[in-house]
């Protein structure tokens, strides 16, 4: 017997060699007769289309996060806008790029998912778009 890591050895029956493998080696072919195991197990070689259900709607739940995220970015940076928009009308200088980036803020379609956001961030662009109508009154 061999004397390993921490006093554990390998016995000479577990070094034995089987027919035809290669010293060292431990992979052996299937004989011809045997029959062959699926390489995949059956939930993911045949998936039930009625099991990919609840994946799907995660999924899609997750997209409605997503925009509605977007439109509280969106509504966020609009907000901002319309306040500096402010400032720089009370200092009597409102750049061309404040209007033009207030101009595609606003115009951004609203893609929220939550009823009660879309309301709030329809209020916003709507007041935006009564600003830039304003100036071009003006």
């Amino acid at each position: 017997m061999l004397t390993g890591i921490n006093g554990t050895g390998v016995r000479e029956r577990d070094r034995a060699i089987r027919p035809g493998t290669t010293a060292g080696s431990r992979f052996v072919l299937p004989e011809a007769g045997e029959a062959r195991v699926a390489a995949y197990p059956p939930a993911v070689a045949a998936a039930d289309p009625a099991s990919l259900l609840p994946l799907l709607a995660l999924q899609a739940e997750d997209d409605a996060t997503a925009r509605n995220r977007r439109t509280q970015e969106r509504t966020r940076a609009l907000l901002d806008e319309l306040t500096a928009l402010q400032s720089a009308l009370l200092a009597g200088r409102a750049d061309a790029g404040l209007l033009a980036r207030l101009t595609s803020l606003a115009s951004a379609p609203n893609e929220a998912s939550d009823p009660g956001l879309a309301e709030i961030a329809d209020w916003v662009a709507l007041r935006a778009n009564v600003m830039l109508a304003r100036l071009e009154r003006v």
